[in-house]
């Protein structure tokens, strides 16, 4: 992990959602001048998720934490959509490790924000 990415992790430990959001665009619209990258935000985005949310949103597990991408990333790049610069906030979901390995590179329906991702995502094309 970068150190740049690592002074700013500290900040993020009881930090509230407005306070991230306030964070986040000023990253956003100086990231040139600071030298983040929309890699280095979104990075940000879900190691502060990891620190908030504290458990797996399928298992309630609170150990070996993972950010998963409710749109597998595989899909979007077989509908032609670059995850690099389309990606959407909301396509993100706290796993543990057995759970994102268990959903795998698969659509889970069971979750309610599956289909209204995807057809925004089809909206794209």
């Amino acid at each position: 992990m970068a150190s740049r990415q690592k002074v700013f992790l500290k900040s993020f430990k009881g930090m509230n959602k407005e306070k991230y959001e306030q964070l986040k665009k000023e990253l956003w619209y100086k990231r040139k001048e600071v030298g983040y990258t929309k890699k280095d935000i979104i990075f940000l985005r879900n190691e502060w998720l990891r620190l908030q949310l504290q458990k797996c949103e399928e298992c309630g597990g609170e150990n070996n934490l993972t950010v998963d991408h409710i749109i597998p990333v595989e899909l979007l790049r077989e509908f032609g959509i670059d995850p690099e610069r389309e990606l959407l906030e909301e396509d993100f979901k706290v796993l543990c490790l057995r759970c994102n390995h268990y959903k795998g590179h698969r659509l889970d329906f069971r979750d309610i924000r599956t289909k209204p991702l995807l057809l925004k995502y089809l909206q794209r094309i």
